[in-house]
């Protein structure tokens, strides 16, 4: 009987939010990559945070 238990148990998809980012994180690693080098480089020169420049990487990176 247990390993029936087990078999079911083995078969059942793991539930929450942490096991679906983990499936996800090749998809979502670019994303999160260009949030991080963004702030990054906001932070260290102020003449990097424009709109102008905001609409100059959201182009570049849209191929």
């Amino acid at each position: 009987m247990a390993s029936s238990e087990t078999a079911s148990a083995a078969g059942q998809r793991p539930r929450g939010l942490a096991p679906f980012l983990r499936s996800q994180m090749r998809n979502i690693a670019p994303f999160l990559t260009l949030i991080f080098l963004s702030g990054f480089f906001a932070f260290a020169s102020p003449s990097f945070a424009t709109i102008d420049n905001l609409g100059n990487i959201l182009t570049q990176v849209s191929v």
